[in-house]
């Protein structure tokens, strides 16, 4: 079934945790997506992104692309 993450077929406050992994980049706009995520969490509830694009900031890129070349020598 095929869905829309910026209309979630699911009354308000149902869930504890909400999770996307590598998907909020097709998302657009993304922010509607991350509202949705919130109106269906719960109070106190956990959104756990998983990304991996590039940042913007220039000083947030420059750390990401460290760590990235340093990530596989600590795996």
């Amino acid at each position: 079934e095929l869905g829309d993450a910026r209309q979630l077929d699911f009354p308000d406050s149902v869930f504890d945790t909400v999770t996307i992994s590598w998907g909020i980049r097709n998302v657009r706009p993304f922010e509607e997506g991350l509202r949705e995520m919130r109106r269906v969490l719960k109070v106190g509830g956990t959104l756990l992104v998983l990304e991996s694009g590039q940042p913007e900031n220039a000083f947030v890129r420059y750390g990401h692309q460290l760590y990235s070349r340093i990530l596989p020598y600590i795996g």
